[in-house]
């Protein structure tokens, strides 16, 4: 039986060296101009906090009838009876976040805490975003702005509207 052959190979780093060491000056321009460029675009990005509030949809109904029964069906026996689709109905909610309406009522609850150009129904909608929960029937409503505290009091304050 005959044993696998091995073969040593040698490298020869002397070449890789000799090389580093008659192109330092361009390996040391292009390491301080990627150095300046990520030191200015970390710098230059401004920070920004995202507040959440989370609201649950659900929904009653009374049903009046001539007698004198009053009752209160819940969401529950609505989905049951089929008369609700609960996932297009939570969509709508979902649509109706971004709604100018709703900005004007927080900018009008907020009044002097948002500055001069948030006081914009516009300006106010496009930092306010929001989605379903997954598995559940809650939406989150989302603020993304410069200052945390104020994040917070937009999404609380477009959640209760």
């Amino acid at each position: 039986m005959e044993q696998p052959r091995q073969y040593e190979t040698v490298i020869d780093l002397g070449k890789y060296v000799e090389t580093l060491f008659r192109q330092w000056r361009i390996i040391l321009v292009f390491t301080i101009i990627f150095t300046l460029a990520a030191y200015f675009s970390t710098f230059s990005q401004s920070t920004s906090y995202q507040a959440q509030a989370v609201v649950a949809a659900t929904r009653s109904s009374s049903n009046v009838s001539f007698g004198t029964d009053i009752t209160t069906i819940s969401e529950s026996d609505l989905t049951a009876y089929r008369l609700v689709d609960h996932k297009a109905r939570l969509n709508s909610f979902v649509e109706l976040i971004k709604n100018p309406l709703i900005a004007e009522a927080v900018i009008e609850e907020l009044g002097d805490q948002l500055n001069v150009s948030q006081r914009d129904p516009r300006v106010l909608v496009n930092k306010v975003s929001g989605k379903i929960l997954p598995n559940t029937d809650t939406i989150a409503i989302q603020v993304r702005h410069a200052d945390p505290v104020l994040a917070a009091a937009i999404a609380n304050a477009w959640a209760k509207s």
